[in-house]
């Protein structure tokens, strides 16, 4: 089943059914992607409001996937360690 937005559906119901979705990948953030976060900042001189973005993708990176799908690839643009793509409508 898709996750979506609803109005009706509370952050935490809309979470519980992220984590209990067997087909999502879930990965773990780990020491390395502490390290990665660190790099990357320096690299992209990541503002304030960009570390969420910044530990996405050092996430990505320790756990070595490559390709994000996401509706905000002007989020991500920036970052040449990432593929990122856009889902179809």
């Amino acid at each position: 089943m898709p996750i979506h937005s609803s109005a009706q559906q509370t952050p935490l119901a809309g979470l519980e059914q992220y984590l209990s979705d067997p087909k999502i990948r879930k990965v773990p953030p780990g020491s390395e992607a502490a390290v990665t976060v660190l790099s990357l900042i320096r690299k992209y001189t990541a503002a304030r409001q960009d570390i969420i973005d910044v530990a996405i993708v050092a996430t990505m990176i320790a756990n070595g996937i490559g390709k994000i799908w996401t509706y905000g690839t002007a989020r991500f643009s920036r970052f040449s360690e990432i593929e990122v793509l856009r889902p179809s409508a």
